[in-house]
């Protein structure tokens, strides 16, 4: 999570980011497009949505409805049916952009990933069991991130 506080410490001084009144750069939800089997086994990209921007929401980060800001946290699942259901990985991210010598790279900040295989109609719940679960340890992250960057205040030298 030093990668975060890095990038926060660099990002919170970029004009072009919408900052929350605490001075944390705002975050961009992005939810990949589900393949057809993970819509088959119950999964639903509106609620993989609502429930990652209520997750960050909930631990202090600032979210926003527009790509604008270079902080994006990102949502893939990918799932392979089998003949006993399935076989699935849920992921997220956190990144940014930053130029290099002229070119603009994706940066990856925070990434959690979880694998997972069961009945095709368990599908939904088991996504967003885990889905909550990775929103949780990235807002640990995050609240330590925002604690270790905290001002120091200064002290008078004691006599």
């Amino acid at each position: 999570m030093t990668a975060l506080l890095l990038a926060t410490l660099l990002l919170a001084g970029k004009p072009e980011i919408a900052l929350a009144t605490d001075g944390s750069p705002s975050m961009f939800v992005l939810v990949e497009e589900l393949p057809p089997s993970a819509v088959k086994g119950g999964m639903d990209k509106g609620a993989l949505q609502r429930v990652t921007t209520s997750g960050l929401k909930r631990c202090g980060v600032p979210v926003v409805t527009t790509s604008s800001t270079l902080l994006t946290y990102s949502v893939n699942v990918n799932v392979i049916p089998t003949k006993n259901g399935f076989a699935a990985n849920v992921g997220s991210q956190c990144y940014t952009f930053v130029e290099i010598k002229g070119v603009s790279s994706k940066v990856l900040i925070w990434e959690s990933s979880l694998l997972m295989v069961g009945p095709m109609n368990g599908l939904g719940t088991q996504a967003l069991e885990a889905l909550v679960g990775q929103i949780d340890e990235f807002c640990a992250e995050y609240q330590k991130a925002k604690q270790e960057s905290a001002p120091v205040k200064a002290t008078a030298p004691k006599k």
